[in-house]
């Protein structure tokens, strides 16, 4: 299990600690990587580390890996150009990260770069073999390299998986958001989530390293339009609404939906719940697979025992 923790939600560090039995690593959202010019890459964000929490991992939770997620920013033609063609280029990127892990005693990275370009026929082979290069020279250096890849097989697909398996420890798939905030809908319709995985066609060693995203936030549609909302948000709308709220089990999305109305008038609310979470952990052992949680400072603690 991967957990993503983020700065904006700081009741995550806790959560970590506490229910750190529940996890195998854990991706702070503390690094973006920017190339600076020719082999020069600068890795922001360091402030946002929390060496305190680090040590305390380290003391009560010695299994856990540290790896946070890593973005590239400030893309442009040139840049990624350089990275996917020159391995002068990928070695200065590997350098970086190197000594941002050394500094701070981490285990690796997840890194986010194939989700953050327009992949085509002639990007994808391109970004496989560099990919693959990255993740040979952080295993020489014993560093963990995880990939954030898109739900879509036109992005990321069978090819690209069985071709990185051996050079990528995990592969955290995005499998949510399938409902925009114009939209009201379910945020990861169960069988939207089986077939992403499905399409990829894992094997049984493969299997194991795919992550399938699980939301621990939630969707709010009223006359304004949609929002994300998280879980104190959510608890202070079941304070507040109690018995006008109407919630239903969408067995087809395997979701609650949660309807009421305000003076602004009627609204619908897409929030986990225990049973929908129960039957993603059951889809995600049933396929072989890991799962990645999108993020423990958003989530309510009662997720937990599900895992």
């Amino acid at each position: 299990v991967l957990a993503y923790l983020t700065p904006w939600n700081q009741g995550g560090y806790a959560v970590a600690e506490r229910f750190a039995s529940k996890f195998t690593h854990i991706a702070p959202v503390w690094f973006q990587i920017v190339r600076q010019g020719p082999e020069n890459y600068q890795i922001r964000g360091e402030q946002d580390v929390r060496s305190a929490w680090l040590e305390s991992m380290r003391k009560a939770a010695p299994h856990v890996k540290i790896v946070p997620r890593v973005i590239v920013e400030e893309l442009t033609p040139e840049s990624l150009g350089a990275l996917l063609t020159e391995k002068i280029e990928q070695r200065a990127f590997v350098q970086e990260v190197s000594r941002v892990t050394q500094k701070f005693g981490l285990d690796g990275i997840v890194l986010e770069l194939w989700s953050r370009i327009q992949m085509t026929p002639e990007v994808r082979p391109l970004m496989t073999t560099t990919v693959r290069n990255l993740g040979k020279r952080l295993h020489h250096k014993n560093l963990t390299l995880g990939l954030v890849v898109p739900p879509f097989v036109e992005s990321f697909g069978p090819a690209e998986l069985a071709a990185l398996e051996a050079d990528v420890d995990l592969f955290s798939m995005n499998t949510y958001d399938f409902s925009q905030p114009t939209t009201a809908g379910p945020n990861a319709p169960y069988d939207w989530v089986r077939k992403c995985v499905q399409d990829l066609r894992p094997t049984a060693t493969a299997a194991p390293k795919l992550c399938v995203g699980l939301n621990f936030y939630g969707n709010i549609y009223g006359p304004q339009g949609g929002s994300a909302i998280v879980g104190h948000q959510y608890l202070d709308i079941l304070r507040a609404q109690g018995p006008n709220i109407r919630t239903t089990w969408n067995s087809r999305a395997r979701e609650h939906t949660m309807q009421f109305t305000t003076v602004q008038g009627p609204s619908s609310l897409y929030f986990p719940t225990t049973r929908s979470i129960a039957e993603r952990v059951h889809l995600a052992r049933d396929l072989g697979t890991g799962l990645a949680l999108w993020e423990i400072g958003q989530g309510i603690d009662h997720f937990y025992q599900e895992l």
